[in-house]
């Protein structure tokens, strides 16, 4: 038997897939098993053998060959980009191979040739970004039937009280509050605020333990089209995928009060203590979103033009007082407390609860169907506050 590579294709655009351009260096195109059967146009929404080449029998030549292949663009369109494939598979050498996206085309399920071997098949997805995302999400009813039996399995395990009173918490200061992931909820929810006494916003009533809150937003700020190439969006990382998917991007901020159950401090009746120390309290963005989902990138993702980053990073500290904006987001705070006298009065215990004042920049894309996602997301804490609560 000779030695073969096939690739299998699925194209989950909703355009041809043509073949731009292809060389073959040694070997035979191979394609569905039928000498000199070159690699073939992908029809959209169609999985086929998309690329095929073998070995010469006899020869101690091994096989190599690529592939572009573009999408077939209606006049006046701009394509989406092309894919491109190179695979060798020497007689004595280490084998080498790359499958990857341009523009905005991009691969998902492609695994590269071990160093030796000579007989692969590999399969491959090609869509768009938000095509892509789609086809992932529809898991193969095995694999959801494995997951669910996980799931049953974990189930079955008792869960541990702590656990268990802490995802109580975080539910609590998710109903509370909007997710920041959803502009339409933040903006219906949030009122838009540029001037604050934060020391009239702080909660009235004590919850145990307390529940961090969202108290406000400023207004959503344009960024000139002219410095997107500054915006590490990862699912659109170059200016070719933007100016083809994007329709706009915006920055807003959002601000929340944040503290730590740990750090509250309870002071018995009729005492009084004086505290000077350092208190730590996570940030909003940890306490509820790296918690339940994966934010991609933060606003100091490398983006494809530092100074047009730089230039989003000057707008973005002018408009809301931040400093810093692209260097590593807190996501915990850390800020020294003045020293501060406490007394109890005598028919009262006290619980003295520290609270953050911080802002987060959140950097939103809106694509050409008006769909608007969360594309980065960083935290920063601006000053703390105490407040006492008496407790019978």
């Amino acid at each position: 038997m000779p030695w073969t590579f096939y690739l299998n294709v699925t194209n989950a655009t909703d355009r041809d897939l043509v073949v731009k351009g292809s060389h073959l260096n040694w070997g035979y195109w191979y394609r569905d098993d039928v000498d000199n059967r070159g690699p073939a146009i992908i029809p959209k929404g169609q999985s086929i053998q998309a690329f095929g080449i073998r070995a010469a029998r006899g020869t101690a030549t091994g096989y190599e060959g690529s592939c572009t292949w573009g999408d077939d663009a209606p006049l006046g369109e701009k394509s989406y980009g092309t894919v491109s494939l190179y695979i060798d598979v020497p007689y004595s050498k280490s084998n080498k191979s790359r499958c990857t996206g341009s523009g905005g085309l991009f691969v998902h399920g492609w695994e590269g040739l071990p160093g030796s071997g000579h007989n692969f098949v590999r399969s491959i997805t090609i869509a768009t970004k938000a095509r892509l995302m789609s086809v992932m999400a529809a898991v193969p009813s095995t694999l959801v039937a494995a997951s669910m039996e996980s799931m049953a399995s974990m189930a079955e395990a008792p869960e541990d009280e702590d656990d268990k009173r802490y995802k109580e918490h975080l539910s609590a200061i998710a109903r509370k509050n909007p997710d920041v992931r959803d502009w339409s909820a933040v903006e219906k929810m949030l009122p838009e605020k540029d001037v604050f006494r934060v020391e009239e916003l702080l909660p009235q009533e004590l919850q145990m333990p307390p529940v961090d809150v969202l108290i406000g937003r400023s207004a959503p700020d344009d960024i000139p089209e002219h410095l997107w190439r500054g915006v590490g969006d990862p699912d659109y990382p170059n200016s070719y995928a933007k100016d083809l998917f994007a329709r706009s991007y915006f920055c807003a901020a959002v601000y929340s009060l944040n503290t730590d159950p740990r750090a509250v401090i309870t002071l018995p009746r009729g005492q009084e203590k004086t505290f000077k120390e350092r208190v730590e309290v996570q940030s909003f963005i940890h306490n509820i979103h790296e918690t339940t989902w994966s934010i991609k990138t933060s606003l100091e993702a490398k983006s494809e033009d530092v100074l047009c980053m730089k230039e989003i990073a000057a707008k973005i500290e002018t408009e809301y007082g931040v400093k810093s904006v692209f260097e590593e987001s807190t996501t915990r705070v850390t800020e020294s407390v003045e020293e501060e006298t406490f007394k109890a009065p005598p028919d009262h215990d006290i619980v003295i609860v520290p609270w953050v004042f911080s802002t987060m920049i959140l950097i939103y894309r809106v694509d050409k169907e008006d769909k608007v996602q969360l594309v980065a997301a960083s935290e920063w804490a601006q000053w703390q506050l105490c407040r006492t609560y008496e407790i019978s």
